[in-house]
């Protein structure tokens, strides 16, 4: 029998192998949201939805380890990393994961769709920065008691710079009533996500089965590279393409 057949348990891994594949897109496409990229030598205008700081002054913001791979001819592909609870699958792929932290911004940018031809303008999206942007929103939001509600013109530099923009400039402050009715928006519109969807994790069993990782497991790699910032969602490997997944 040729080696592209298989039968048997073989053949029966290979269909639960599908299936599970399948469903995890369903899961993506059900739960997607676009994130927030900027191209190289750009500025946007963005509003934060969400950064709130403690009674000290740190951002109640949610933090992981995630990898991003290319799948299906894109980079559009993110995997919280499982190295903190159990062996990583995608470690043992050996790719690195990145620390990164998530907010809700609105991207008042306007984008023609080229898959649809249709123009979106104020939209909720996914921001997801890396450490060294992230210790600089830090900052910002000790200064200002919080992120959330916070209008920025945001720019980024060359294709070493990271795909979130690096530099924020403060425009203004207001209430998510204020923000809705600025940009004719609903109120569902102004409220962060929800992450526990739009994040969706997979453990390490669940990688498996959907191909990730190498026979019996390997004890995986150390999670992320050695400046921690290995993948993020933009920066160089979101740049190998006109990263299309902006609607």
């Amino acid at each position: 029998m040729a080696n592209f057949m298989k039968k048997g348990k073989a053949a029966q891994q290979m269909h639960k192998k599908a299936e599970a594949e399948t469903e995890a897109k369903k899961q993506a496409s059900e739960n997607q949201v676009n994130r927030f990229w900027m191209p190289n030598d750009s500025e946007r205008q963005i509003t934060f939805l969400d950064g709130e700081v403690d009674a000290d002054g740190v951002l109640n913001a949610n933090s992981f380890w995630e990898h991003q791979l290319k799948l299906g001819g894109h980079w559009r592909n993110w995997y919280p990393c499982t190295q903190l609870e159990e062996e990583c699958p995608i470690c043992e792929g050996g790719d690195n994961a990145s620390l990164v932290t998530i907010f809700t911004i609105i991207d008042h940018e306007p984008f023609t769709s080229k898959k649809t031809g249709k123009t979106y303008v104020n939209e909720r999206k996914l921001l997801a920065v890396k450490r060294e942007v992230y210790k600089r929103l830090q900052k910002i939001a000790a200064k200002r008691g919080g992120l959330a509600g916070i209008t920025f013109d945001v720019s980024r530099g060359g294709d070493k710079s990271p795909g979130s923009g690096e530099l924020f400039e403060f425009v203004e402050k207001r209430t998510p009533a204020e923000i809705a009715k600025a940009y004719g928006l609903k109120a569902d519109d102004v409220k962060p996500f929800d992450y526990d969807k739009v994040i969706v994790y997979n453990n390490a069993k669940k990688l498996r089965e959907m191909g990730f990782g190498t026979e019996g497991g390997s004890g995986g790699k150390a999670i992320g590279s050695a400046d921690g910032d290995a993948l993020s969602g933009g920066g160089s490997k979101g740049d190998v393409e006109d990263y299309d997944n902006e609607v």
